[in-house]
């Protein structure tokens, strides 16, 4: 609930430093939640096997829903072996959640209900339940809490850690994959974020001004570009005339009627030329400074533009705040250590689905080289 509200405003440089130890466990956490959830599965024989099978099951659903959606396809078992196979997948995933759920209850049961306190390592080798997502979900169902809402049941848990290991897996490490293919592209840019934010690193007292800052742009032309999500569904809640044209003068219009299903196409409306110019495909940061004067805020889209990488309104990505949290961090830490430099030859050849991922057969690619000082 914290990370759900675009409002909530991204981490300055004293809350930056001080939450940074909690916030990269819980950065970890999820890679934790799922070599544990594979640990707690005696079908198969090393953890990674479970992680590599549900990254690959991901884009495999992925890439399905996507053509389903484009070409309005229904989800039909019966008419597509390949929705068929999906559907195998899900209840495999549900079936194989389910046991976690039932294991770690019992674990929580016979200590009491008691987890490790990650903020003290000293109790980390005693024989105590892990303090990570499924513990606390599976506590908020058996313990409940202050409100009066209903404890959550065990589908209701499964379906949490679905979104948790798979919906949630890909998304911030897309974007970062394709903002470090991007930063090493143009080292005049790299060089300048990474002043940027080891300056404000070493300065914990100062407030990192985030509306005005390259991070915030940054992060804004990487997402028109390679927008993670890069299209959506919708149902028009009511009879819509739109215009045809960009031309103000043209009266002509486009009627749309209630109940219709309309495809909105992210990827496209970020590279429109009529919105974005001529220079629509070329990764300029800067074009965004007039955008974000007024009003400021830390929420990055632009709705009157067609900029929608989170969708918008009630539907917005529940990760959205998150998402930008980690990859602040991750670019911080990473430009600290690193200089980013592109890989000869290589273009990546996009592929969307529910997720814009990539047909290369080992995702992007980017030289990571040690920087010989550390500011």
């Amino acid at each position: 609930r914290i990370f759900a509200t675009p409002q909530c405003p991204i981490l300055g440089a004293p809350e930056l430093r001080q939450e940074r130890g909690t916030l990269m466990k819980c950065m970890r956490s999820g890679i934790q939640l799922a070599t544990r959830l594979a640990e707690e599965e005696d079908n198969y024989a090393h953890p990674g096997e479970v992680m590599r099978w549900l990254a690959h099951e991901v884009s495999f659903g992925s890439e399905l829903v996507g053509r389903h959606i484009v070409f309005g396809l229904p989800m039909s078992p019966t008419l597509f072996p390949t929705v068929r196979r999906l559907t195998a997948s899900v209840k495999n995933t549900h079936a194989f959640f389910r046991q976690c759920i039932a294991s770690r209850r019992q674990a929580l049961a016979a200590n009491g209900y008691k987890v490790q306190d990650t903020a003290d390592d000293s109790n980390t080798k005693e024989n105590l339940v892990p303090d990570d997502c499924l513990t606390a979900l599976v506590k908020a169902a058996d313990e409940g809490d202050e409100s009066d809402l209903p404890r959550l049941t065990d589908t209701q848990i499964c379906h949490q850690l679905v979104t948790l290991v798979s919906a949630g897996h890909d998304t911030t490490a897309f974007f970062c994959c394709y903002g470090s293919l991007l930063l090493a592209r143009h080292p005049d840019i790299q060089n300048q974020l990474r002043e940027e934010l080891l300056t404000a690193d070493n300065e914990p007292n100062k407030q990192f001004d985030f509306p005005r800052s390259l991070l915030k742009r940054v992060f804004q032309e990487t997402l028109r570009l390679y927008p993670t999500i890069p299209m959506v569904t919708r149902t028009a809640a009511k009879n819509v005339r739109l215009s045809r044209y960009a031309d103000p003068d043209n009266k002509e219009t486009l009627l749309v009627p209630k109940g219709s299903n309309i495809l909105v196409p992210f990827f496209l409306l970020h590279r429109n030329a009529s919105v974005w110019g001529n220079n629509a495909a070329d990764f300029d940061p800067d074009r965004w400074i007039k955008h974000n004067t007024a009003p400021l805020s830390d929420g990055i889209m632009h709705p009157k533009l067609g900029f929608l990488p989170f969708a918008y309104g009630s539907r917005t990505c529940i990760g959205y705040t998150l998402s930008l949290v980690e990859a602040k961090l991750i670019f911080t830490s990473l430009l600290r250590d690193y200089e980013l430099k592109p890989v000869p030859g290589f273009t990546p050849r996009i592929k969307a689905g529910i997720s814009l991922t990539v047909e290369n057969p080992h995702g992007i690619k980017v030289r990571f080289a040690k920087r010989n000082k550390r500011k």
